[in-house]
């Protein structure tokens, strides 16, 4: 079929596969997006050793702490993609486990202070990042 400027009409069927595809490469776009993004929050399982503090940042939700007064601590935070840092002067150094909520480990750490060191110089750290 010929329009009247002497071109080629175009036809349904090709107006609705340019449609197609152009709706096509947006969903593509946001689903990239959407894959590079935050994790979505989870409830996770922390168990830390240290005696001078824990503390994590989560880049959604903002930070946190977990009382470390005894030495060891366990608790549930709701956290997206997050780092938790434990700083220790025990003898038996710094450390964290973070589980998912299936039980499984999804970050470990853990430091021992230096040898032959005692008090505050002989501090050690341990970093737990889940992304």
């Amino acid at each position: 079929m010929t329009e009247t400027t002497g071109r080629p009409a175009v036809t349904k069927p090709v107006i609705a596969a340019i449609a197609v595809a152009v709706l096509a490469a947006v969903a593509g776009v946001i689903w990239l997006v959407r894959a590079n993004s935050d994790p979505a929050s989870a409830d996770y399982q922390v168990t830390v050793r240290g005696n001078i503090s824990a503390n994590w940042n989560d880049s959604g939700t903002g930070a946190g702490s977990i009382d470390v007064s005894t030495g060891a601590a366990t608790q549930t935070i709701h956290a997206g993609s997050f780092t938790l840092t434990v700083e220790s002067t025990l003898p038996n150094g710094a450390s964290c486990v973070v589980k998912d909520a299936t039980g499984k480990v999804v970050a470990e750490d853990g430091g021992l202070p230096a040898d032959g060191t005692t008090g505050l110089s002989a501090s050690s750290t341990a970093t737990c990042t889940v992304r």
